[in-house]
């Protein structure tokens, strides 16, 4: 029987998988296992993926599914149909790794907000330093209104 399985296997698993995987399960066949699971890791991770590689205990699935599950916010998670068969531990896991890829984007956030407002601070001094030094009477730059009057005087 192993073989006629591992025969199907190569030949039929896209078509199969979901049948396979509880034979396999169920009469302990490692390699089917195996094979179905590298088969479905070409597959896009998704919640559906995510209930199957926990059910058969598929690690390598299992973890690229919740990989591309923390990308989701909680409110899709919860429309999924497969939501409510995700384990408590796997969901746990997920959200933990969601609130640290939140706090991880926060971060980067204030970083960024930090470094904008230094060069905003940078800009506005240098122009607040540059204001007082306007002449009011000849609007250059360089000439203080004093020595701007003296000028006009002495000429």
């Amino acid at each position: 029987m192993i073989s006629c399985v591992s025969c199907c296997l190569l030949f039929c698993l896209d078509a199969n998988v979901h049948q396979l995987l509880p034979l396999a399960e169920e009469y302990q066949i490692v390699e089917v296992k195996k094979k179905c699971e590298e088969f479905l890791l070409t597959k896009p991770g998704s919640m559906e993926l995510l209930v199957t590689a926990q059910t058969y205990g598929l690690n390598q699935l299992l973890s690229k599914c919740i990989d591309h599950v923390r990308t989701r916010n909680f409110t899709e998670l919860q429309r999924d149909p497969h939501f409510k068969r995700v384990d408590q531990t796997n969901l746990i896991h997920i959200l933990q790794l969601r609130v640290m890829d939140l706090e991880t984007a926060v971060e980067h956030g204030r970083r960024s907000t930090n470094e904008r407002d230094a060069r905003l601070y940078g800009v506005i001094s240098e122009l607040a330093s540059g204001y007082g030094n306007f002449c009011t009477e000849c609007k250059s730059r360089k000439v203080h209104f004093f020595d701007c009057i003296v000028v006009r005087l002495l000429f």
